[in-house]
């Protein structure tokens, strides 16, 4: 589902799994933030295999709203490879990616957009109200944090937050 050809200032690349009650709410909250950026955009929703009528939705929307287009990946191959997929088929100066399960809240993305217009090339977010998530869940993922912040010597927080922004270039 093809939107424009020309390049964009920036595109947010969302990929999604069975989240069909998720996408109308979604795709209406980022195009309100993106429409009072004043740059032009694109919305990519990446359909990561879903079981139920994610794609469907996305096409619905697609037909209201031009600057939303969307990828059908043939099978669920994961979020990183559904990631990849719309990052390389973004027109982007800019690119955002999040997760499509409203856990990342679009009102935030000028806020990223504030951090590489200071001069950025990545901005990571991190996912702070993790209490919520079962213990099995956290521990692992803080042990996984201390290691890659150890190995990498980079200050991040959230390793595997999925809300980043970047520049192309």
């Amino acid at each position: 589902m093809k939107i424009m050809e020309n390049e964009v200032d920036l595109t947010v690349v969302v990929p999604m799994k069975d989240e069909k009650e998720n996408v109308e709410e979604l795709a209406e909250r980022l195009i309100a933030v993106l429409d009072d950026l004043g740059v032009s955009y694109e919305v990519l929703l990446v359909d990561d295999g879903s079981s139920d009528d994610t794609f469907d939705e996305v096409r619905r929307l697609h037909r209201k709203h031009r600057s939303l287009g969307g990828i059908k990946l043939s099978k669920n191959y994961g979020q990183t490879v559904a990631t990849r997929a719309g990052i390389e088929h973004s027109r982007g100066k800019v690119i955002i990616t999040m997760d499509g399960d409203l856990e990342h809240s679009p009102e935030d993305i000028p806020r990223l957009l504030e951090m590489i217009n200071q001069g950025y090339d990545v901005v990571s977010t991190w996912r702070h109200d993790r209490w919520k998530e079962r213990f099995g869940k956290r521990v692992p993922s803080r042990i996984s944090n201390f290691l890659a912040r150890l190995m990498t010597e980079v200050p991040a927080h959230d390793f595997g937050s999925g809300f980043k922004a970047y520049k192309r270039d």
